[in-house]
Formats: structure tokens, sequence, C-alpha cells
């Protein structure tokens, strides 16, 4: 089960941040002004490498973002 919303499609996203937390796995797609663009969240796996990839390649395909996009990471361990 997941949690996808796209918040704008004015504004292209300039940046993406992700957060893979114990329980659940953030992704934020921010716009040129600063506002939340884009966003998808998930139950963390145990496996992150796999679901990481698995969230860009849901940002390129939902909010339509490109593979050079800055990307900012957080998380445990």
């Amino acid at each position: 089960m997941y949690n996808t919303g796209m918040i704008s499609k004015d504004l292209p996203l300039l940046a993406l941040g992700i957060d893979v937390g114990s329980t659940t796995t953030k992704i934020v797609g921010v716009t040129g002004d600063g506002s939340l663009g884009w966003w998808h969240l998930e139950p963390s796996d145990p496996r992150i490498e796999t679901q990481v990839k698995t969230f860009l390649e849901a940002a390129a395909q939902e909010a339509g973002t490109s593979n050079d996009l800055p990307l900012v990471a957080t998380g445990y361990g």
C-alpha cells in the first residue's frame, strides 16, 4: 500500500528529497519557489537500495522528473 500525490503540475520539480525511516520511506519533489510539488510514501522495505530505485522510477514516471535532479537523502542506519 502506498500514497502518492501531485500538488502542482504548473511548476517543474527542481529537486528531490528522500527519507528512509524504520517504518516508512518518503520522497518529495520541490518546485522552484520551494513548495511541495509531488510526494510518494510507503512502508519501508528492508532492501533499501531496491526501494530507493523504485521511488526514483516513480518520480520519473508520475512527476516527470529526470535523472539529473539534485537529490537529498536522510534516514536511519
